[in-house]
């Protein structure tokens, strides 16, 4: 199934005839979120960090014809359940991985997969405009370092049953330490519109654009140029000094932080008028 962006992962196709009603329904997991470089959480919950960009998984039911089967999907009550795999390239008999569920028992009683493991379906307006099924991951968290995958699980509540439905696989993805962690990279377009509908999901910006900081006793901004904190006269200042040397070629000028910035300025447009009429 070819998907929007082209990396999509279809799930495991599960069909299933449904106990009350004689259609043969089929039941896919698109995980249009794949999880990528994770930091391995500290010692403390407080340095817990959980897995980024947050796992979104839609749901899709199709009759017998493959047509969309909507309507279990405004009646049903559905959630997915999701597990830590040991990434395993060994292939068994029939030409299939063979993943295993990580449990305590390997890693002395310690918890593998930490944070909400269960997701519930929410009704979500995609970018396309039309509303889907979906399931957001918000602060699962791995306590070791290696190459794993994440397992989910869709099962659905039914007249007091819990049924399976099937379960779809995540690509491979490293867990770092913090030292050798590479860093995050900027949201998708669905994380962030996601957000714009109120759902409590993180948002990582562009790290090259600017971050704008408002101080606490004034109106004064403050802008992360680079890693250095410039005020907004500063920024203007740097900005202005760009146009000049856009202009000139190049510019050798030293700022000061006691009101030198404008002198430099007047000097140093009266220099480049000078040297035009010479």
């Amino acid at each position: 199934m070819r998907t929007r962006n082209g990396r999509l992962t279809t799930a495991i196709i599960s069909s299933m005839l449904d106990e009350n009603e004689s259609i043969n329904l089929e039941y896919k997991l698109i995980i249009h979120e794949q999880p990528r470089n994770v930091k391995c959480i500290g010692p403390t919950e407080k340095e817990r960090k959980p897995i980024e960009p947050s796992p979104i998984i839609q749901l899709c039911v199709f009759n017998e014809n493959h047509e969309p089967y909507v309507q279990c999907l405004y009646n049903s009550n559905f959630f997915i359940i999701a597990s830590l795999l040991e990434e395993n390239k060994t292939l068994n008999s029939q030409g299939q991985y063979d993943y295993k569920v990580l449990t305590m028992d390997k890693y002395k009683s310690k918890k593998m997969l930490l944070g909400t493991t269960v997701a519930s379906m929410q009704r979500l307006k995609d970018l396309d405009g039309s509303h889907g099924s979906f399931f957001i991951f918000y602060d699962l968290s791995v306590p070791i370092e290696g190459t794993f995958r994440l397992k989910y699980s869709l099962y659905e509540m039914k007249q007091g049953k819990t049924i399976y439905r099937t379960c779809a696989i995540s690509e491979p993805f490293t867990v770092f330490s913090y030292k050798n962690f590479p860093g995050y990279k900027e949201s998708s377009a669905l994380a962030k519109y996601f957000a714009e509908q109120g759902v409590k999901i993180k948002i990582k910006k562009d790290v090259n654009v600017p971050r704008v900081r408002y101080s606490k006793y004034s109106n004064d901004i403050w802008l992360n140029d680079g890693g250095k904190i410039l005020s907004r006269e500063e920024m203007m200042f740097k900005e202005k000094l760009s146009e000049i040397v856009k202009q000139k070629g190049s510019l050798d000028v030293s700022i000061e932080k006691s009101g030198g910035m404008e002198n430099n300025m007047i000097n140093n447009n009266n220099n480049s008028n000078n040297d035009n009429n010479n």
